[in-house]
């Protein structure tokens, strides 16, 4: 008999053993778990948790079982030691040909491969339950409350919930003006997901009786169609802020589980005064139409809010907002500026961790006191705060063009536009400083995509 080499009598006692069996056994076996557990978990609604739980279990079990299968074997006495080998077993294993030898010693490759693949699975996120998002759309939550006319408290809770999830760091969040185009369109999830550049959608309806309100979310893989995570909340109006920050942070910590609570996004500014917030609401509602007589009601809606509750600081922020606006288009407004101005003030002294109050300060003072560096400072600010803010990036973007330093001002339209690719104002923006830079193709693209929206 020829000499036998210290690797072939182990490869022998690993089959002797049944070890290499068993690695390919379960190796088949636990790659399939994790697959039917990545599409079953979600589909079923269950925590993420729970799918990260089946894929480690496992893949530490895949050792354990071939240490098992080293140390016993089972018999009609059931499960006892391996005994050792008899004389010339092992010689009579390495003799055989390689037709009896390979097959299972390829099969026992071919589970720890898969196993391997299950743990690439896992720690490269590519499992629903482990990895991490990095970018989400808020659509218009639907209006089920019994009168029509609360849609505007429906939307507004859906854009505050967008504001407190774009001030997650790493975290790009798709700005209002792009996830409300859709809007009562019925488009499918993985279009809308499309159009706007994000791997989930955040969806959701409210249903408000009185001064109760009933909340129901569901976050959702664009791609794949699953559901990450859902739940519903029924609570009293005068708590929805604090009810909007449990639902962010629920949403930030199906997203990116590496996130602390004390990473998890907070609403800034907000009451507990349900007349203030119903004003609030009204008031943004008809500043966004721009048009002179909406802002004129706007301006009384904020400043009923503020009267309600004093201290109500996104109040103060929509009141210098609407004031600003209104200036902008009727020259018989101009003596509200210093109002305006007092509003921002008092914005960001009830809340400097607020971004609405930094870009309502910048904007006032650099359109109508003329003092740039101060609204540059003021705007870099509010984007420190709320890095996905598409209004502070474009706001920034204006006021930098408008004092010759274009080429910082495309980072901030780029990034505006990235956010916002629905905003038209973006995409114009965007192509001025292209063509004030002599690239006149890219200008072309996005006048037209301008023109398009």
């Amino acid at each position: 008999m020829s000499e036998t080499h210290g690797y072939q009598r182990l490869f022998a006692e690993l089959k002797r053993r049944k070890v290499f069996r068993i690695a390919a056994v379960y190796g088949g076996v636990g790659f399939v778990v994790v697959q039917a557990a990545d599409v079953f978990v979600p589909a079923l609604r269950l925590p993420p948790w729970i799918l990260s739980a089946i894929a480690f279990l496992v893949i530490l079990g895949f050792p354990v079982a071939c240490a098992i299968a080293w140390a016993f074997e089972t018999g009609p006495e059931g499960l006892k030691r391996t005994p050792a080998a008899a004389e010339d077993e092992i010689d009579s294993i390495v003799a055989q040909s390689a037709g009896r030898r390979w097959p299972i010693g390829l099969a026992a490759v071919a589970g720890a491969v898969l196993i391997g693949l299950s743990a690439w699975w896992v720690a490269t996120g590519q499992m629903r339950g482990t990895g991490s998002y990095d970018s989400i759309a808020v659509l218009p939550f639907a209006n089920m409350s019994d009168n029509a006319e609360l849609e505007y408290f429906s939307d507004g809770l859906s854009e505050e919930l967008l504001n407190a999830l774009s001030g997650v760091e790493d975290l790009r969040v798709a700005a209002r003006t792009s996830s409300f185009a859709f809007k009562g369109t019925n488009s499918d999830i993985r279009a809308i997901a499309d159009s706007l550049g994000v791997e989930t959608v955040l969806e959701g309806s409210v249903r408000r009786s009185g001064d109760r309100v009933r909340i129901t979310v569901q976050l959702i893989d664009a791609e794949h169609g699953f559901h990450l995570w859902s739940d519903e909340y029924d609570r009293d109006l005068g708590d929805v802020f604090a009810t909007q920050d449990e639902i962010a942070a629920a949403v930030t910590e199906a997203l990116v589980p590496r996130l602390k609570v004390e990473d998890a996004p907070v609403t800034r500014g907000g009451t507990q005064d349900v007349t203030a917030y119903d004003e609030y609401l009204k008031g943004r509602e008809k500043w966004r139409t721009r048009d002179l007589g909406q802002l004129r009601e706007a301006i009384e809606h904020f400043r009923t809010a503020v009267e309600f509750d004093p201290g109500f600081a996104l109040a103060w922020s929509g009141l210098a907002d609407a004031i600003d606006a209104l200036a902008w288009r009727d020259i018989g407004a101009v003596d509200l500026l210093p109002a305006g101005r007092l509003a921002a003030f008092r914005a960001v002294a009830l809340d400097p961790e607020m971004a609405e109050g930094w870009v309502s300060a910048g904007v006032l003072a650099a359109e109508f006191d003329g003092d740039y560096e101060g609204g540059v400072l003021a705007l870099r600010r509010a984007i420190e705060l709320r890095p996905s803010y598409a209004s502070a990036h474009q706001q920034l973007g204006s006021l930098l063009t408008n004092i010759g330093r274009v080429e910082e001002a495309q980072r901030y339209f780029a990034k505006a536009v990235e956010l916002d690719p629905d905003s038209g104002w973006s995409h114009r923006s965007l192509g001025v400083v292209q063509l004030n830079r002599d690239k006149k193709d890219e200008a072309v693209g996005h006048f037209e995509k301008a023109i398009e929206l």
